[in-house]
C-alpha cells in the first residue's frame, strides 16, 4: 500500500475512553455568546477562536506581545474561584491530557500546556505541582501540528479536588494554536513515523521481541521441572 507523505501514530500502551469525554468541547467547536469557546475561560490578553484548526472547523489561539500584563496567557476550563463549584473543571484525578497543538512562534518564552490541580475552594492550594507540558523549541515555527500526551495523577492527594486542562505562553510573547483536547484514561506512548515501511520495522521489531520474551519464559519453565 502507497500513503501519501503523513503521520502514522501507533498506541503502545493504554486507551481513550468510550463514552462522552469529561473535557467537554475539547476540540473548541461551540461558541458561547461572547464568541469564545464554550466551556473554556480565557487568561491574559489574546485567547480566541480560530479557523486554522487541526479538525473540524475551529482551534484555540493564544498570543501574547512583549510588555503584556499579566505575566501569562493561555486558557483554563470554565471556573469561578471561590465559589466552591467544579464549573467545567474535570473530577478525574488521574489520567492524561491528549492534545494537537501547532506553535507559531515563541520569543523568550516558554509554550505549555498543564494539568493543574485546585482544590475544592476551587483555588490552586493543595500539596501538588502542575503536570506540566512544554513545547520542544524544535517545533516553533515548522507550521506543522503535532500530537503529544501528558500525564497526572493526583491521587495522593487529599486537598485535590478538580483538575484544570490549561495553556499558557509564559514569558515575552509568543503564539500557541490548541486543538482537539480530550481526557485519556491512561496516558499513552505515542510514535509517529514518516512512512509504513519505518511503521512496519517497529512492529517487526516488537514481535521479535515478545517471541524472545517467550522463548525465554519457556525455557525457564522446562528447567524447573528437573
Amino acid at each position: 500500500m502507497i500513503l501519501s507523505p503523513c503521520l502514522l501514530a501507533i498506541v503502545l500502551s493504554g486507551a481513550t475512553e468510550g463514552a462522552a469525554n469529561p473535557c467537554t468541547n475539547g476540540s473548541f467547536e461551540e461558541l458561547d455568546a461572547r464568541g469564545f469557546p464554550a466551556d473554556w475561560s480565557p487568561v491574559g490578553a489574546v485567547a480566541e477562536s480560530t479557523s486554522d484548526a487541526h479538525s473540524g472547523k475551529r482551534a484555540l489561539r493564544m498570543a501574547r506581545k512583549a510588555g503584556e500584563a499579566p505575566a501569562e496567557t493561555g486558557i483554563n476550563r470554565g471556573w469561578r474561584p471561590g465559589d466552591g463549584k467544579q464549573g467545567r473543571m474535570l473530577a478525574q484525578l488521574r489520567g492524561g491530557i491528549d492534545f494537537w497543538y501547532k506553535a507559531v512562534s515563541a520569543q523568550g518564552a516558554k509554550l505549555n500546556v498543564y494539568a493543574i490541580p485546585m482544590n475544592d475552594e476551587p483555588r490552586e492550594g493543595t500539596a501538588s505541582p502542575r503536570a506540566t507540558f512544554t513545547v520542544p523549541a524544535e517545533h516553533v515555527g515548522d507550521g506543522q501540528w503535532h500530537h503529544a500526551r501528558l500525564k497526572y495523577d493526583f491521587t495522593g492527594d487529599a486537598k485535590v479536588k478538580w483538575v484544570h486542562f490549561a495553556a499558557r505562553i509564559v514569558g515575552t510573547s509568543g503564539e500557541l494554536l490548541l486543538d482537539d483536547v480530550a481526557y485519556v484514561r491512561f496516558a499513552s506512548v505515542y510514535h509517529q513515523f514518516a512512512d509504513t515501511d519505518q511503521f512496519t520495522d517497529v512492529l517487526r521489531r516488537l514481535r521479535d521481541e515478545r517471541r524472545r520474551r517467550q522463548a525465554k519464559r519457556k525455557a525457564e519453565e522446562g528447567q524447573t521441572l528437573f
